[in-house]
């Protein structure tokens, strides 16, 4: 065999061996690449990202896509990114603020989606050993937030109080 013949032979392993890869173990080159194809799997999207986070070998991502929003925890894989579990929600608006922890879908994070523009703060408080502790948000990216409560349990929040302009009290409630 010539060794033009042999070129063209692994050049074609290679390109079957990688589609087989990405089609039967959800492996991908790029987060954004895993991202896409778990949107698909879902037949949600094309969204528009409206944050990414990074921590680690895990990237989430928010978005939104119509009249829904999703979160979206992309893990590493040695080289590759592969999607796992995610929440795909409708934009409430009945409520200020939909607030979930993502201990079913990814450890010690808050996210969700803020309904009413006026909320400008949002509190998280956790009852410890040490009494209630208190985790803050004031970032809103296209009315979604992330915000990290490493250290922290479901069973443990307490609460989540929306703040708007001066430091009013706009709402209380409870985590998703």
């Amino acid at each position: 065999m010539s060794l033009r013949a042999k070129l063209l032979r692994n050049l074609a392993l290679i390109l079957v061996l990688s589609w087989a890869l990405r089609s039967f173990t959800s492996s991908y080159f790029t987060p954004e690449g895993a991202f896409r194809a778990s949107e698909a799997a879902a037949n949600h999207g094309p969204s528009t990202v409206a944050h990414v986070a990074e921590d680690g070998g895990t990237r989430w991502f928010l978005a939104r896509y119509l009249d829904s929003w999703s979160f979206v925890p992309i893990s590493r894989r040695g080289p590759f990114w592969t999607f796992g579990s995610r929440a795909t929600l409708s934009m409430d608006d009945s409520r200020p603020v939909q607030a979930y922890f993502g201990d079913d879908i990814s450890d010690g994070v808050l996210y969700g989606y803020r309904a009413d523009p006026a909320v400008e703060a949002l509190e998280f408080r956790f009852q410890t050993e040490g009494g209630p502790v208190s985790l803050w948000c004031r970032t809103f990216r296209e009315d979604l937030f992330l915000c990290s409560a490493q250290g922290f349990v479901r069973d443990q929040a307490l609460d989540c109080r929306a703040y708007g302009p001066g430091g009013a009290l706009l709402w209380e409630g409870g985590i998703i």
